[in-house]
C-alpha cells in the first residue's frame, strides 16, 4: 500500500510540475505577444509620421 501511496504522491507532485511550467508558458508567451503587438502599432505610426 505504502508504495502506491508513494507513487500517487510523485505523479501529485509531476503533474503541478507540468502545470506550473504550462503557466510559465503562457505567461511569456503573453508578454511576447503584447511586445510585438506595441512594436507593430509604433512602427505604423512612425510610417505614418514619415
Amino acid at each position: 500500500m505504502a508504495k502506491w501511496a508513494g507513487i500517487f504522491l510523485l505523479v501529485m507532485i509531476a503533474a503541478a510540475v507540468l502545470g506550473f511550467v504550462v503557466d510559465a508558458v503562457r505567461v511569456i508567451a503573453g508578454f511576447l505577444f503584447v511586445a510585438c503587438a506595441v512594436g507593430l502599432v509604433v512602427s505604423l505610426l512612425a510610417k505614418k509620421k514619415s
